[in-house]
């Protein structure tokens, strides 16, 4: 699908001339950004803790890429708003399926509460990719040996590294010799704010092998005393 030329100029528009509640685009003015903007419809919501939902987006633009740690400028048909939100699945899902992943935290922020009261499957946004902290996939020696620490939903850029990472060592298998391995601590105030729960139990707070990745460690410290709380 080839990007039409009015929703290219709107989108240029809106990110120009938005100005209200705009912290994304005052911390970001900065930063890069491509020049590639895409429409991305909504094809899956789910609802991955009682105050995220992940959104799986089907990028129209060919041209439309990302490296792991990046984060898209998140454009809305009739809100003047524009998010920031970073992208939690790996580039690779985008070069196989043309889709990407999003988790959005619900507040009073314009887009994450559209996101969460508004939002159908079948709705259609713009996306912008910026930023420049990123997993270089070009350089062995950013996956040989990680360590990750995040808290809360600031998982989402270092999920998609990890996903990357992992990809990476399973393609290249046993052949390559010492492949590494990585660490994630990921912390939360209470468990059920641990989001992407596709590594966890409740029982398993302790620094432990995961089974989707065997050169994954996860640790789950909690800053709520009762982990069932």
């Amino acid at each position: 699908m080839i990007l039409r030329k009015e929703v290219f100029q709107r989108a240029i528009r809106i990110i120009r001339m938005s100005t209200k509640a705009t912290e994304h685009m005052e911390k970001t003015s900065n930063s890069w950004r491509s020049k590639v903007v895409s429409e991305a419809k909504v094809v899956e919501i789910q609802n991955i803790s009682s105050k995220v939902k992940t959104l799986r987006l089907q990028i129209a633009s060919k041209e439309f890429s990302f490296l792991s740690g990046q984060w898209v400028d998140f454009i809305i048909p009739n809100v003047d708003t524009v998010g920031g939100y970073s992208i939690c699945s790996s580039p690779r899902y985008l070069h196989e399926f043309r889709m990407l992943d999003l988790a959005i935290k619900n507040s009073s922020h314009p887009p994450a509460e559209w996101v969460h009261s508004k939002c159908q499957v079948g709705d259609t946004v713009l996306l912008k990719v910026g930023g420049q902290c990123i997993w270089n996939p070009e350089n062995p020696s950013q996956w040989k040996h990680t360590l990750f620490i995040a808290g809360g939903i600031g998982i989402n850029p270092l999920l998609s590294m990890i996903l990357s990472i992992e990809e990476t060592r399973k393609s290249k298998g046993n052949t390559s010799g010492d492949i590494g391995s990585s660490v994630l601590l990921y912390s939360a105030s209470k468990t059920n704010e641990l989001i992407f729960k596709v590594w966890t139990i409740l029982d398993s707070f302790n620094f432990r092998l995961s089974t989707n990745w065997p050169r994954l460690f996860v640790y789950f410290p909690l800053q709520q005393p009762n982990p069932y709380v």
